[in-house]
């Protein structure tokens, strides 16, 4: 029992890096991808396991968060960048920021940033200063860095609908869509 736990230990680093691999080269090849979680205990905590996956490939990443950020992480793969693009502008919109602010984005639409601290620049240059709106402006700009470098142009994400998975070119799975018609009570 305690040489199979040592081989698995030693082993573990060259399966997360397969792992990371896998992802990569499903994200790149795959025309949608599956998308849920589930809880668990993992180190006597409360964990979360995430699959993320499509008709070739499976990737399963543990961590102790089940928040829109820990998604996004996943599938930035280590990597970091904030885009002012659409996809960013159509996130702050799905987040209900008005107008004027997503307005003042168009105005400097198409830029890049490779850090938080760019784009940190940029909201004090167009005096944003709430800490919640900057957290959503944080949050789009990883959208729009990930819909322009890792996903592909047209790449459909499915899952349950759950908050954290509400971004990006989105649909239902339909196995998940039954559960609003159960709902449903017939009078006659």
């Amino acid at each position: 029992e305690g040489q199979v736990n040592n081989i698995l230990l030693d082993e573990a680093e060259a399966f997360s890096d397969m792992s990371e691999e896998i992802l990569k080269a499903g994200l790149e090849e795959a025309p949608y991808i599956r998308t849920d979680d589930t809880g668990e205990k993992h180190k006597h905590k409360n964990a979360y396991c995430t699959h993320i996956g499509g008709e070739y490939f499976a990737y399963y990443k543990t961590s102790f968060s089940k928040s829109r950020e820990n998604f996004l992480k996943i599938f930035l793969q280590g990597k970091e960048g904030y885009y002012i693009n659409d996809a960013m502008i159509w996130h702050l919109f799905q987040c209900g920021v008005k107008d004027s602010i997503l307005n003042l984005f168009e105005e400097v639409k198409n830029k890049k940033y490779k850090s938080k601290r760019g784009l940190n620049r940029l909201l004090n240059f167009l005096e944003i200063r709430s800490k919640k709106l900057r957290s959503q402006c944080y949050e789009a700009g990883l959208v729009g860095f990930i819909s322009e470098t890792i996903l592909k142009s047209g790449q459909v994400l499915m899952s349950d609908r759950a908050g954290q998975f509400m971004i990006f070119n989105h649909v239902s799975c339909w196995v998940h869509m039954e559960r609003p018609l159960r709902k449903i009570t017939a009078t006659s």
